[in-house]
Order: structure tokens, then C-alpha cells, then sequence
């Protein structure tokens, strides 16, 4: 599963495991519908940490999502 963000690559989880480490699918990875869930929780994996001056000013801390595009695995 690859991550983009504004079309760059960020991030590649290599592993079913990292995936799906509680093994809710039974080993069968994503192959049924489901939920999208957008968050602003914070990822280690990200460079970018912002402080308390930016998290208090609405005009930087408020998520907007203009559009997603979602892939079927084929």
C-alpha cells in the first residue's frame, strides 16, 4: 500500500502485517468495501510537526480535503 500526498509518494507499507497487524481480514488484505477515514492525527513517519502557535491559528490549523482518488486493486 503506497501513501501520497499532493502526488508524492510519502510513505510504502511493504507488509500485510503492518497493514493489517490484528489480522482482521484473515490474511485476505483489502478486498471488500470499505470506510475512508480522514484524520489530522499526527504520524511519526511525517516531517512536518507543527507548534502551538500554528495548531491556535485556525487560518493553518483547519483540515480541508479538496478531493480524494481512490484505486480498485485489480
Amino acid at each position: 500500500m503506497d501513501y501520497y500526498i499532493d502526488g508524492v509518494l510519502v510513505r510504502s507499507v511493504p507488509s500485510p502485517n503492518i497493514i493489517d497487524p490484528e489480522n482482521y481480514t484473515n490474511g485476505t488484505g483489502l478486498n471488500k468495501p470499505m470506510h475512508i477515514i480522514l484524520d489530522m492525527e499526527h504520524q511519526p513517519w511525517r516531517d512536518v510537526k507543527p507548534n502551538a502557535s500554528e495548531l491556535a491559528d485556525p487560518n493553518k490549523s483547519i483540515f480541508w480535503v479538496d478531493w480524494i482518488r481512490v484505486y480498485k486493486a485489480q
